[in-house]
């Protein structure tokens, strides 16, 4: 066999190719790797490559690829949060996560630990043929699984580990946000022009109603029923998948920031992440909140009959205003001052290949879309 990637070692390579093609005979032939691009939120995902490797069984050889993922602490991360950088680890082996429906994790072949401080997560390497751009009903299939997911995996808080993300709601705390808050309510800000582009009309309105209705939401969200929380479920995270029996499925990848949380959240945050990055067209927002919550609400029912659909629209609409509500707030301060706000939202538009006019245009229209709901979520909350 050829040498092998630095830093790897024969068996654990054997042992997760062996999981992967359900060969317990396997002998490597050839394995190379090569890195993976992925998106950097926290430096908690120390590196990401996938393995090509041949192999055999003695009679026949085969090709495989999987992808080893490494986690290590957050080195500018808060110390008393422990075990936080362990959680897509705790998270496949706890066997909280299980598949439901058209839903399934990416499977965990192999775990290890080189070191104290690393966890090498060796992961199969799902394909995908579908465009990066995914189409409304697509989006619409994904938010059924979603919803599958959300129904089979109740979470009573006091209950569920305590190594899942609890206190992610608040962030939405328009507290956190004082200087982006103090420059969105000046005049001024509203006039600067990249701002202009993206919101031809104002959404100070909106953003302030939402900045009065935090606690009274947040108390309606924490009497619903919880739900474990991907809270990271775009469409970089998600892949499509042809089952044998030539059904769709979904497979859910990145599971760092597993969480706790109320039932319609977590389609909030997939509603969010790909309006906000162009995944889905913002000139169909209305239908992408019709057509996705109704296949979401399927995919509940049809795991957890007994759920109040109000119940989940608040969830959902609660989430979406306020999520909504702490990215404007900051990227229309950036916008303001002309910092890297235009650049990023213009590079999130390349995969449609929007200009920078285009593509502000757009983010500004999918983003005051999810700001209205701040209505809905109000009247349903029985706030004033």
């Amino acid at each position: 066999m050829s040498s092998l990637p630095p830093g790897l070692l024969a068996v654990d390579i054997v042992e997760a190719a062996r999981q992967l093609t359900g060969e317990p005979n396997l002998r490597l032939l050839h394995v190379a790797a090569e890195p993976v691009a992925w998106r950097v939120v926290s430096e908690v995902t120390h590196g990401l490559q996938r393995l090509r490797g041949t192999s055999t069984n003695g009679s026949h050889t085969q090709s495989w690829s999987l992808i080893l993922k490494t986690l290590q602490p957050d080195p500018a991360g808060d110390p008393s949060a422990g075990s936080d950088w362990e959680r897509e680890a705790l998270a496949y082996t706890s066997g909280l996560l299980h598949a439901a429906g058209g839903f399934r994790p990416a499977r965990l072949l192999h775990l290890t630990r080189p070191a104290p401080d690393r966890i090498q997560l060796w992961l199969e390497d799902v394909p995908d043929d579908t465009p990066e751009v995914w189409p409304l009903d697509r989006h619409a299939l994904a938010a059924r699984h979603l919803g599958e997911f959300s129904g089979a995996h109740p979470a009573d808080p006091p209950e569920s580990p305590d190594w899942l993300w609890r206190d992610w709601w608040a962030s939405f705390d328009p507290a956190e946000d004082r200087e982006e808050t103090r420059a969105v309510r000046l005049a001024r800000t509203w006039d600067r022009p990249l701002v202009r582009l993206a919101f031809p009309q104002p959404v100070l309105g909106e953003l302030e109603q939402l900045e009065a209705d935090y606690e009274g939401l947040t108390r309606a969200v924490g009497g619903l029923p919880h739900t474990l929380c991907h809270l990271d479920p775009g469409r970089f995270n998600l892949r499509s998948h042809m089952r044998s029996d030539g059904t769709v499925e979904t497979v859910f990848l990145d599971w760092q920031s597993l969480g706790v949380g109320p039932l319609g959240a977590d389609l909030a945050m997939m509603h969010f992440l790909n309006l906000c990055r162009f995944y889905a067209d913002p000139a169909e927002c209305g239908q992408l909140d019709e057509a996705g919550f109704a296949a979401y609400w399927r995919g509940v029912r049809s795991q957890r009959p007994g759920v109040s659909h109000e119940e989940a629209r608040l969830g959902y609409t609660a989430a979406a205003a306020l999520r909504t509500a702490t990215v404007v707030r900051l990227l229309v301060a950036e916008l303001a001052a002309e910092g890297a706000a235009g650049r990023r939202v213009g590079q999130w538009g390349e995969k449609r290949g929007w200009s920078l006019e285009r593509s502000l245009e757009g983010w500004g229209r999918g983003m005051a879309f999810l700001l209205s709901l701040g209505a809905e979520a109000r009247w349903l909350a029985g706030l004033p």
